[in-house]
């Protein structure tokens, strides 16, 4: 079986390739064993990184960092963002770094917050304060 690069084949081969290397690394072949064997033409980082991010890194198409707030974290998320309305993003960051030993950015749990409809409202001491220059 030869090599071929990712971009080569199809998403599904892509997947199932992908799953091969990582199941070949995980039992103990070195990375440019598991990659031919996959069928993939990858580099060592890319192998190392895959390797790394596991099984999750396959399905989740994401190049960054893996999602943090989804799942329970995300109903946990919507549940606290209607019971306080008012919640700041510092203090939500907080509570996610308390209850979920989680590190989320501020402007991450308001992406989240906006695509909920719960983003925060705020009232007349805002940024803008409402006053006018006379």
């Amino acid at each position: 079986m030869g090599t071929t690069h990712p971009a080569e084949i199809g998403p599904r081969e892509r997947q199932t390739a992908r799953l091969r290397l990582i199941a070949n690394m995980r039992e103990g072949r070195g990375w440019r064993v598991a990659a031919q064997a996959a069928g993939l033409g990858v580099s060592r980082a890319t192998a190392y990184r895959l390797a790394r991010r596991g099984d999750g890194a396959v399905y989740d198409r994401r190049r960054g960092q893996a999602y943090k707030l989804g799942g329970v974290v995300r109903v946990w998320l919507e549940d606290y963002c209607r019971a306080a309305p008012d919640s700041t993003g510092g203090q939500i960051q907080a509570a996610l770094r308390a209850r979920f030993d989680l590190a989320v950015s501020i402007s991450q749990i308001n992406r989240v917050r906006a695509a909920l409809g719960l983003s925060r409202r705020r009232g007349a001491g805002g940024k803008s304060g409402g006053q006018s220059a006379v």
